[in-house]
């Protein structure tokens, strides 16, 4: 079974136990949007990215990888709740891949 097809399996699972399709799409995608950018600044967090503190942090490997997790069932969520499928996740991040290559050959 292909990976992405488990992780969008077991994402919309979770999100019927929650009801979030039962709740307002709009509210779900913005609170959705919400808690991804949580996630990506609990990321940042764990980084160095003060250049003004003094004693630096000491990089935890795996609480960023647990982070960038959290960040992805969020990622996932939004696509879900676009209604978008696993074939559709790929065809689209395919077509922007594209794009993005051509703008940076292009001098983007």
């Amino acid at each position: 079974m292909d990976s992405l097809k488990i992780i969008c399996d077991r994402q919309l699972e979770f999100m019927v136990q929650l009801g979030l399709f039962g709740a307002d799409r709009e509210i779900a995608i913005r609170d959705t949007c919400l808690a991804l950018i949580v996630e990506a600044t609990e990321v940042l967090n764990e980084t160095n990215w003060k250049p003004w503190k003094k004693t630096p942090k000491v990089l935890n490997e795996e609480k960023i990888k647990e982070e960038i997790i959290d960040a992805l069932h969020f990622v996932i969520e939004l696509a879900l709740l676009m209604e978008m499928r696993p074939l559709d996740i790929l065809k689209e991040y395919i077509s922007k891949m594209e794009i993005n290559q051509k703008r940076q050959k292009g001098g983007y």
